[in-house]
């Protein structure tokens, strides 16, 4: 073939340079450049394979430390590749970092056969492009490669397009702090959304807790002096109406707990819940309260061994509620389905989507109906107290703030998710536990007792109260309204006090700095605490002062028994009906 004069020659090299340089600087893309670039050089110099490999710092270190990997950033034709990574002790780019420049070699060649694949007649080149990259070029002709003219030429096209590459990956430098930069201005918006919503949610749950605790100081009073007089009534229509009031008063107790759940102050009671037996009697509770229309479908999926250590009667009030919740959203026909099952909470997803702050196995309850839905506007309040979507007398608006309370008082997290039209899912999630030994649950049967009870509370009804089912228990009951008159009475004892009932919240000297002070000289003095609103930290610190027990007001006779009897050492008292 008659070669073209060199006067030609060099005008077709100046169309090269010119076409290859428009390819090169036509996108920030890194792929699209490499593409565009490639194949036009192949086109141009008739070769079989081209391909780019590139080091970053973003793609990470060797497993020995040292200089990041180089890989494939885009080859042609791409089913001949061989290698998708080099490591920097590779062959190749140790003999290139020896030559300093580009240089021709056989297409057998040991580094170069685990490169790419080539015909063994043709021939190839390798080109540094910039200080992390490389550029291989294969042609199915042997000696393309050869001149040295050809090669320099190649070398200067090549030093063009490693400063376009070079471009990209500065550009996609900066697109990736972008995105971290918004990822992160995101993230801190969510968390600190999260956080406004939670300290808004815990204002109120303190406000909740205060009110419910004030009705609890009078219910207690309307409760123990009901079943006091219940005890002895002997005219029937006096029964019926005395059961009017003990019940009217389990049902405002039951309000006040609502209350106190959501905003964790109410006493919990920790139990093995087998979640699996708890969603299976939820679901055989609501088939017989919903609509018939309505298909309520179950699935169970924890297992046995694991449980979640709770109170059951919250844990299965919250899901209750949120199974009536799913039944007041649907109209006519639907399907309510719960679900549960065994879920990891690893350490990378604690926090995102409504996951626990805490890594760990937990089980998942899944809650979901078909009903209407819910827009943001509603979402992002169905957790507040007294917020109600539903028609006046339907519903207190509790129930979902008493389901937000019970979950995060047992450590787990709720999450919902709902859109207008097409129904809404609730997925409450709480940590998993070996199932320990069975422990017993009290009987509920009022015991006889018999020694000293003092009862410290600066609440008159609560107070009253107390006294008079203590007497009718059997005890011989002395009262006091404060923490200092109550250690002054201790003091002066005489015979001594069997068991003290001691307030937790009262004005002046509050019921943990009178159980400090009396442990300082009454060691051995049970103390049985009584409370109508919990702190966790403040009964924390009551419990290492050494206490024998802790009731919840509004309690029952059956209840103030029990405590009274477990902490003077009377658990063997008969069990008979208290003396009427």
């Amino acid at each position: 073939m008659n070669e073209l004069p060199s006067s030609t020659r060099t005008l077709a090299d100046i169309a090269l340079l010119y076409e290859l340089s428009l390819a090169a600087g036509t996108s920030l893309d890194l792929r699209t450049n490499c593409r565009r670039f490639l194949t036009t050089l192949m086109a141009r110099k008739n070769l079989s394979f081209a391909g780019v490999w590139l080091a970053r710092e973003d793609w990470g270190e060797t497993p020995g430390g040292g200089d990041p990997p180089y890989r494939l950033a885009f080859g042609l034709p791409e089913i001949r590749v061989r290698a998708q990574e080099l490591p920097p002790s590779h062959g190749l780019l140790l003999r290139l970092e020896r030559a300093g420049r580009a240089f021709a070699s056989e297409p057998d060649a040991e580094e170069l056969v685990s490169l790419f694949d080539l015909d063994p007649s043709g021939s190839a080149a390798v080109f540094p492009l910039g200080p992390r990259g490389i550029l291989a070029l294969g042609s199915p002709r042997p000696g393309t490669f050869s001149a040295q003219r050809e090669l320099r030429q190649l070398e200067g096209v090549v030093e063009k397009f490693a400063v376009s590459v070079e471009g990209c990956e500065a550009h996609a430098r900066v697109v990736r702090a972008m995105q971290e930069r918004h990822d992160a201005e995101e993230a801190r918006a969510r968390i600190q959304e999260e956080l406004h919503h939670a300290q808004k949610l815990e204002a109120v749950g303190r406000l909740a807790g205060g009110i419910a605790h004030d009705f609890n100081n009078v219910l207690t009073g309307i409760l123990g002096c009901a079943e006091l007089l219940q005890a002895g009534a002997t005219d029937e229509t006096q029964a019926k109406l005395l059961d009017v009031v003990v019940n009217a008063a389990h049902n405002a107790a039951e309000l006040t707990g609502q209350l106190l759940t959501f905003g964790r102050r109410a006493l919990t009671q920790r139990h093995a819940v087998d979640l699996d037996r708890l969603v299976t009697d939820v679901a055989a509770l609501l088939r017989r309260t919903v609509d018939p229309r309505i298909e309520i479908q179950l699935q169970v999926g924890i297992g046995d061994g694991l449980v979640v250590m709770g109170d059951p009667s919250q844990l299965q009030s919250a899901l209750l509620n949120l199974g009536v919740n799913a039944r007041d959203a649907i109209e006519g026909n639907g399907i309510i389905r719960i679900t549960s099952e065994r879920v990891e909470i690893t350490e990378a997803a604690t926090g995102r989507g409504g996951a626990p702050s805490t890594p760990g196995i937990y089980g998942r309850v899944r809650v979901a109906d078909s009903g209407q839905g819910m827009d943001d506007a509603v979402r992002a309040r169905i957790f507040e107290p007294f917020f109600s979507t539903k028609g006046v007398g339907r519903g207190t608006g509790l129930g979902l703030a008493a389901v937000y309370g019970a979950v995060s008082g047992h450590d787990g997290s709720i999450a919902v998710h709902s859109e207008p039209g097409k129904g809404t899912r609730f997925d409450v999630l709480l940590p998993l536990v070996p199932a320990p030994e069975a422990d017993d649950a009290p009987d509920g049967v009022a015991r006889e007792g018999r020694g000293r009870v003092l009862v410290i509370d600066d609440d008159a009804r609560a107070r009253d109260a107390s006294v008079y089912m203590a007497q009718h228990l059997g005890y011989e009951v002395d009262a006091v309204d404060g923490g200092a008159e109550g250690l002054t009475r201790i003091a002066a004892a005489d015979p001594p006090f069997a068991v003290v009932l001691l307030d937790v919240r009262m004005a002046g000297l509050g019921g943990r700095e009178t159980l400090r002070e009396l442990r300082r000289h009454a060691k051995e003095l049970p103390v049985v605490v009584v409370t109508g609103f919990v702190d966790e930290r403040e009964l924390a610190e009551i419990r290492q002062l050494g206490i024998q027990g802790m009731l919840a007001k509004p309690f029952s006779l059956a209840e103030l028994s029990t405590e009274l009897a477990a902490a003077i050492g009377e658990t063997e008292a008969g069990e008979r009906e208290p003396p009427r």
